[in-house]
């Protein structure tokens, strides 16, 4: 007779025929707890054993011979077999078996009619296996010791029965190198006695398929007489995976030939489901390029940058848990950089892909060039300051050559103008770019303007950054600092050394500093530009006895190559 034993919902069900074979009422209860109840006292422990030890192990083949003690008193040998079924966990969820009279136990002969009873019920259990199997994606066979097929159901690759019986895998499968699979591992139950398990590929013809074998040893009368098999096929699940690791592959191909970051991420939530973080599951080889970020996968972005901007949590939220795809654009200072997103959720809820650009360059070129467009509005406003303070020292030589003298500070004006719009050189000697900016002021240079520093040839981005600062320097010392008096000075040095560019600009002896009641373009520029440009720290001293300006940054960001 057959039965089910569901265990997820603890319920058990009995067909007729079993219900006959243990003795039981068509009205009596039948269950797990009845059963036990019929098991013959001496094998009861051992019968639970073996029941624990299949739902511990999650065979997919369950196996056992015991004795029954029916109700009318006769003593019955029992062999069951169970097919197990799994959840996707692995957790076994319900046993389908079948339960076969071998005859009464010892010193009980059966009669003639309990010979046929027998025979006509082994009948409906085989009708009963080929209904409820016979449409599995399962084969089910037994091979003697000598590995020939001695039963078989439902064979694979368009097989017969008759076609397979008394045939060892070698006649049937023409691929050596599997069946030296399949004979290593059955040989090895029949050793053992141990059950095996493993992933097969059977072939012929050009086909193949692949199963999950669950190999059992097949006992007759206590002795291993060969081994008794269920294989699960697996062919549509390999295929599925082959596709889906093509798929994978060319995804993986196009992401990686692209030249933008990529990833792929996972919003995380607290207990009441706001989000606050996400965890970066596949990237390209770009990403880390563009975000500096080693060994993403696996971590979260906080993990990775602690101080980052929760900005960017909410963000990818819109897309991971509200579902939106959209564009951006979002500066990080935590990270140091600027970037162009798209972003948009995938399957399953709350992930989200994430395609990005470094612009970081450009969006400082571009506040380079804001800079450099404010600087020429602002010396525009300066020029008839500077005209003006170009007069007042070019008068206080004297008269005779006041007109001379003016003309050729206007030209050098002129001329350090044109060098600093331009822009155009490879390198420029640091003392000649001074030179320039200082020369409205060129008659105080090696008297109240002192010059110290090597010669020294300097980068185009360099020069650029340091002309505007020290005209600015310049302007404002001839405006309101140290040269806006007869008797104040400045003095102008730098260095390299250890690896570091330093120049610092120091006035002195003239009026009193007072530092002014808002920063400016003026003050933007000496600190933000040079900072921005050169990657250098700045420092502004508004000292009463006089304004003190320096930088200091790795040499490379100024000293030319060569």
């Amino acid at each position: 007779g057959t039965w089910t034993w569901d265990v997820t919902a603890r319920s058990e069900s009995w067909s007729p025929a079993l219900r006959a074979l243990y003795g039981i009422r068509p009205e009596a209860e039948a269950g797990v707890q009845s059963f036990l109840g019929y098991v013959h006292p001496d094998d009861r422990s051992r019968v639970m054993a073996k029941v624990s030890e299949t739902l511990a192990t999650r065979r997919q083949l369950h196996e056992q011979r015991f004795r029954i003690v029916r109700s009318d008193g006769q003593v019955r040998r029992i062999l069951s077999r169970a097919v197990v079924t799994a959840g996707t966990d692995g957790v076994i969820e319900r046993l389908d078996g079948v339960d076969v009279d071998l005859g009464p136990a010892e010193g009980h002969a059966p009669s003639s009619q309990e010979l046929l009873s027998r025979v006509g019920e082994l009948a409906w259990l085989v009708q009963t296996f080929e209904a409820t199997f016979g449409a599995a994606p399962l084969v089910a066979f037994v091979q003697d010791r000598e590995l020939r097929y001695r039963w078989v159901f439902n064979p694979a690759l368009g097989y017969s029965v008759d076609e397979v019986l008394g045939r060892t895998d070698a006649e049937l499968n023409p691929n050596e190198a599997n069946v030296a699979v399949l004979v290593a591992e059955k040989q090895a139950v029949i050793a053992t006695g141990s059950p095996r398990r493993r992933e097969v590929k059977v072939e012929r013809c050009g086909e193949e398929r692949w199963y999950d074998l669950c190999i059992h040893p097949h006992v007759v009368d206590g002795e291993i007489e060969g081994v008794q098999c269920i294989a699960f096929d697996l062919t549509e699940r390999k295929r599925a995976e082959a596709a889906l690791a093509e798929s994978e592959s060319r995804y993986k191909a196009l992401f990686s030939a692209i030249d933008e970051g990529y990833c792929l991420a996972e919003i995380i939530t607290d207990g009441e489901g706001r989000a606050v973080d996400y965890r970066f599951l596949d990237v390209n080889p770009h990403f880390e390029a563009m975000t500096g970020l080693k060994d993403a996968v696996g971590r979260t972005a906080l993990e990775l940058v602690p101080d980052l901007e929760p900005v960017w949590v909410a963000t990818y939220a819109r897309a991971g848990l509200g579902r939106e795809s959209f564009r951006f654009a979002q500066n990080s200072a935590a990270m140091g950089r600027a970037y162009e997103v798209f972003t948009g959720p995938v399957e399953p809820f709350g992930r989200l892909v994430i395609v990005f650009r470094d612009v970081t360059e450009r969006e400082q070129r571009a506040e380079r060039e804001r800079l450099l467009l404010g600087e020429m509005t602002h010396r525009t406003k300066n020029i008839l300051a500077v005209v003006q303070s170009v007069a007042q020292h070019t008068a206080m030589a004297g008269r005779d050559d006041f007109v001379q003298k003016f003309l050729e500070r206007i030209a050098s004006l002129a001329a350090s103008h044109d060098l600093l719009v331009g822009g155009h050189w490879r390198s420029v000697d640091l003392r000649s770019l001074l030179d320039s900016q200082l020369g409205h002021f060129a008659g105080l240079i090696g008297n109240r303007i002192r010059i110290e520093g090597a010669a020294l040839q300097i980068q185009p981005q360099a020069a650029e950054a340091l002309g505007i600062a020290v005209h600015e320097l310049a302007t404002n010392a001839g405006k309101y600092g140290a040269l806006s008096s007869a008797a104040g000075g400045v003095g102008v040095a730098w260095a390299v050394e250890g690896g570091e560019f330093r120049f610092s600009w120091a006035e002195r002896d003239g009026p009193p500093v007072v530092p002014p009641g808002s920063r400016g373009f003026g003050s933007a520029v000496l600190q933000r530009l040079a900072r921005m440009s050169l990657e250098a720290a700045v420092d502004l001293d508004f000292a009463p006895t006089g304004l003190r300006w320096s930088l200091r940054c790795p040499q490379e960001r100024v000293v030319a190559a060569g």
